[in-house]
């Protein structure tokens, strides 16, 4: 039911006038990771919910090119995280196998 809700807001949203995530907390009294939840559960059932970069809010995308911008910065995001583990990975084995040949 929550998602139908947040869909129906999102749908009727646009870039000018997105959905803000205090605006989804305020609807469905949930935290700030609540509002982030039900958005990604949108994503993960395949609708295309883009939001901005500065975090004014979250709609339907309404063209293709709006989905491809916001995919270059999500996919973006992506890897700067995973680069970022894996140099996290790194060092740990690194002190690791330092500390156990000392």
């Amino acid at each position: 039911m929550e998602k139908e809700a947040l869909l129906r807001m999102l749908e009727n949203a646009s870039r000018d006038r997105p959905v803000t995530r205090l605006r989804i907390r305020a609807a469905f009294r949930v935290g700030d990771r609540g509002a982030r939840r039900l958005v990604e559960e949108l994503r993960d059932a395949g609708y295309p919910v883009v939001g901005t970069s500065d975090h004014k809010g979250y709609w339907i995308a309404g063209s293709e090119e709006e989905l491809k911008l916001f995919m270059r910065n999500y996919t973006a995001k992506a890897r700067t995280i995973q680069r970022r583990a894996l140099r996290m990975c790194g060092r740990f084995y690194e002190q690791y196998q330092e500390r156990r040949v000392q």
